[in-house]
C-alpha cells in the first residue's frame, strides 16, 4: 500500500512499474516490521501491566480483612443468585458449567481475532497515508530545490528539469512541478543528473 499511494500522489498506476517479487517481499517485510513494533511494544506494556496489577491483587486478597470482605460478598451474590434461580433453572448443571466454559472461549477468541483485524487494518492505513506523505516531502525538496534534479531531452523538444520518480524495464517517469510524464526509454534522448546542493 505504501508504493501503491506513493505512485498514487504522483498519478501513476503501480501497475505500470511492478517491483519484482524480491524487492516487494522486502519491502513488505520493513513495512510490517515499522508499523508492528509500536503496537508490539504497546501489547508487551499492557501484558505487564494486566500482570503487575494481578499479581498485587493476589497479594492484597491475602490480607485477611480482604479475605473476610470477600467472603461475606461472596455469600451474598450466592444466596441472591440462588433465589432468583432457583424456579428457573436451579443449580448449575454439568452441561450449563461446560457451556459456560466455551462461551467464555469463543468470546475470547473473538476479542482476539478482532484486535487483529483492527492491527491490520491500522497497519494499512499507516502504509497508505505514509507512502503519501513521502510523496508530498519529495515534491516539497524538490520544488526548494534541496534535491537531485533530472534534465530530460526528447527529441523535438527542449529540455526540461525533472524529478526523477521511478524506472522499470520500459518506461521511466518523471514530475515536472506541474505533471507527471510517463517516457518510453526510447523517447529520452539525453539524461543528465545535477546533484542535491550540499
Amino acid at each position: 500500500m505504501h508504493y501503491t499511494s506513493y505512485l498514487g500522489r504522483y498519478g501513476i498506476e503501480s501497475t505500470q512499474f511492478l517491483l519484482p517479487i524480491d524487492r516487494v517481499l522486502f519491502n513488505g517485510f520493513t513495512s510490517s516490521f515499522a508499523f508492528a513494533l509500536w503496537p508490539i511494544i504497546n501489547a508487551i506494556a499492557i501484558a505487564l501491566l494486566v500482570t503487575m496489577i494481578s499479581m498485587l491483587m493476589g497479594g492484597v486478597s491475602m490480607l485477611p480483612a480482604v479475605k473476610r470482605s470477600q467472603s461475606f460478598f461472596e455469600t451474598k451474590v450466592r444466596k441472591a443468585l440462588t433465589g432468583r434461580l432457583s424456579g428457573v433453572a436451579g443449580a448449575m448443571t454439568p452441561l450449563s458449567a461446560l457451556l459456560f466454559r466455551v462461551s467464555d472461549m469463543f468470546y475470547r477468541y473473538a476479542v482476539g481475532i478482532f484486535f487483529i483485524v483492527v492491527a491490520i487494518y491500522g497497519a494499512v492505513l499507516a502504509s497508505t497515508k505514509s507512502g503519501a506523505d513521502d510523496a508530498e516531502r519529495e515534491k516539497l525538496r524538490w520544488i526548494e530545490k534541496k534535491s537531485a534534479v533530472a534534465v530530460v531531452k526528447l527529441e523535438g523538444e527542449p529540455s526540461f528539469d525533472a524529478l526523477p520518480i521511478i524506472c522499470g524495464t520500459a518506461h521511466c517517469a518523471y514530475w515536472t512541478g506541474r505533471e507527471t510524464r510517463v517516457l518510453r526509454h526510447e523517447e529520452v534522448k539525453g539524461l543528465s543528473m545535477r546533484p542535491a546542493p550540499t
